[in-house]
Formats: C-alpha cells, sequence, structure tokens
C-alpha cells in the first residue's frame, strides 16, 4: 500500500508464502503494518522480532530489535529518542546514558506497536515525532503498527519505506483452519457451516482463536440458538462464553495467567 506512506517507493509484488521479515528486509528495513482490529498486527510485529533476534544472534554486527508501546509516548510528548532511552530504562533496565548512546549509534532496530492506541489529539504528533526521528537518524530501521482507520484520519503520513495491510480472514480459510483441527472443534465447524453470521464474526484471527478456545470439545446443540442470528448477538455471546470458561478454568487450576 504505497499510498499509505510518504514514500518514494512503488508498489512491490508479494507472493502468498512470502513472510513479513522476507518484505521488511526486500523494502530496506521499514515498514507500516496496518489492519482492522484483532487482524494480528501485534503477532505479525512480533513474529518479525523473532525473526530478527535470530539474525542478531547470528551476526553481531545487525541491529538488535526491540518492541516499544507508543502508548506511553503521549504521556511525555518530545523527541522519541528521549523517550526511548527512558523506556529502555523503565522496561528494560538499561541505564538512559546507554540506552541513549545505543539509540543514536543505530544499535537498535525499533519496533512501534500501537500507533492506533496514542490519544486521537497527539496521535499525528506522535506521527511527526516519528518522522523527525527517522529523518534525523538517516536509515533507520522502524516498523510502526497501526489500525487502519485511525491510520487513516491522520493528516500526515509516516515517512516509512512501504506499507502493508493485513488482509482478514476468508470464509475458506476459517473453515480449513477449524477442520484441520480434527474433533475437538467439529462442533464449530458445523456451525461455522450453517451460521453466515458466525462465520463472518470468524474472519479476524483472534475472534477465530477466541471461537477455538472456547467452543472446544462442545456439541453442536451448544451452539445452535436463533436468540444470536446477528453478529453483534453472536460477538456478545460468545465473550460471555469465553469469559465463563476462563473463570472455570481458574477455578479449576487450568488456566494460566
Amino acid at each position: 500500500m504505497p499510498a499509505m506512506v510518504d514514500s518514494p517507493w512503488g508498489s512491490l509484488p508479494m507472493t502468498p508464502d512470502q513472510t513479513i521479515s522476507g518484505v521488511f528486509e526486500e523494502i530496506g528495513g521499514s515498514l507500516l503494518i496496518l489492519g482492522e482490529p484483532g487482524s494480528g498486527k501485534t503477532t505479525m510485529m512480533l513474529t518479525l522480532a523473532r525473526d530478527l533476534l535470530a539474525h542478531a544472534e547470528a551476526d553481531p554486527s545487525r541491529a538488535v530489535p526491540v518492541v516499544f508501546n507508543l502508548s506511553s509516548w503521549a504521556g511525555v510528548g518530545g523527541p522519541l529518542a528521549d523517550w526511548m532511552a527512558a523506556e529502555l530504562s523503565a522496561k528494560y533496565q538499561i541505564p538512559k546514558k546507554i540506552g541513549r548512546s545505543w539509540v543514536d549509534a543505530g544499535h537498535l532496530l525499533l519496533l512501534l506497536d500501537g500507533l492506533d492506541e496514542v490519544l486521537t489529539e497527539q496521535r499525528a504528533a506522535c506521527v511527526e515525532a516519528v518522522n523527525a526521528f527517522t529523518q534525523a537518524a538517516g536509515l533507520a530501521s522502524v516498523v510502526v503498527c497501526c489500525r487502519l482507520k485511525e491510520y487513516l484520519g491522520l493528516p500526515t503520513r509516516l515517512g516509512l519505506n512501504g506499507a502493508v495491510r493485513l488482509r482478514l480472514l476468508s470464509p475458506e480459510q476459517v473453515l480449513a483452519y477449524v477442520t484441520g483441527a480434527g474433533p475437538s472443534l467439529a462442533a464449530l465447524q458445523v456451525t461455522l457451516q450453517r451460521d453466515s453470521s458466525l462465520l463472518a464474526l470468524a474472519e479476524t484471527p483472534f475472534m477465530l482463536s477466541m471461537m477455538a478456545r472456547t467452543y472446544q470439545d462442545l456439541p453442536v446443540e451448544a451452539l445452535a440458538s436463533e436468540a444470536y442470528a446477528t453478529i453483534e448477538a453472536r460477538r456478545q455471546q460468545l465473550m460471555q462464553a469465553y469469559v465463563q470458561r476462563q473463570f472455570r478454568l481458574a477455578a479449576t487450576g487450568g488456566a494460566h495467567g
């Protein structure tokens, strides 16, 4: 999605089997990850972080990936480098002087999550702070995650090399996942095939994962009800069932934080 960033790069073709780390390397280590709520943006960023950590361990000359959440920037504002040095001290127990020297020397690969979690009135200023940092740092490797709707509402675009959007799951992908899980999700498989509203609700990995946990080993009859014919009713029913299941697991010692 080249129009989502202020970059001279054009649109590059992507194959279905291309990894996020492959995309990151191909466009020069500067990337915006967009998607709807629950589409897996943070999970995708952490997947990239895992791959980049492996690269850094194999080659000490490479920058070390560090995850920051931009929501905490809103509380302090100011230059991004100052905020990151403070975060390294508070979250990773790195002395500010050392952390700042790492930031200034480009020893860190910055993974900035939660741009959409920054307050609306401060979000544009946060984008400007990121842009000011990347312009001053030159070839800094930066990844930013944001919900698509919130990003589209911004007056300023990030100055990154490229942007990707995580697509919602297709009905075929949802059913293939549930079928592959075997007998434990047989009831969910049958219900999804019968209930278009529940199938539509499963279009994000977050909701599909919640369904898999909540409806595991349940009979078909437990999921069938005309009272939950709409997506909103299904969503509320799923949330209630998920919370009840987690409380039961906690009471029996089956849930872990």
